[in-house]
């Protein structure tokens, strides 16, 4: 078993992920990186975790899925996922996505939680691949 707790900190994790995507992507090694993050809570670093990935989405191989479980309040994650008619966030690309796990319940859950927790992550790795070719 899994035991989550708080606070919930995102910064480190993603500037390790990032040091990691630029480590290992060259104009010879094309290798493209998905951090899954799984939390129980609201964000308690989001400034930090907001600067990180709009320097992610410029220049880092790299897509960030966020998983939120459980009966949180995820609101301020949509600010991080940028999905939408309105970005809160600026970037240079879109390399987020979050799911809120309690969404997915039934017979099918699993499939559709797969389905959706992997969707943008093609036109995010063509996106990267494009800008950076």
């Amino acid at each position: 078993a899994v035991a989550l707790s708080g606070p919930t900190m995102f910064s480190s994790v993603i500037e390790t992920a990032i040091s990691l995507s630029q480590r290992n992507t060259s104009a010879a090694n094309k290798k493209y990186s998905v951090l899954l993050i799984l939390t129980d809570g609201e964000i308690h670093d989001m400034a930090a975790t907001q600067r990180l990935l709009a320097r992610a989405s410029e220049s880092a191989a790299l897509s960030v899925i966020i998983v939120g479980v459980g009966a949180a309040d995820f609101r301020s994650m949509n600010v991080l996922d940028g999905d939408g008619a309105r970005k809160a966030m600026s970037t240079a690309r879109d390399i987020v996505q979050f799911v809120p796990f309690r969404n997915f319940q039934g017979a099918d859950a699993g499939p559709r939680l797969a389905a959706h927790t992997l969707a943008e992550v093609p036109t995010q790795v063509s996106d990267y691949f494009f800008h950076n070719s």
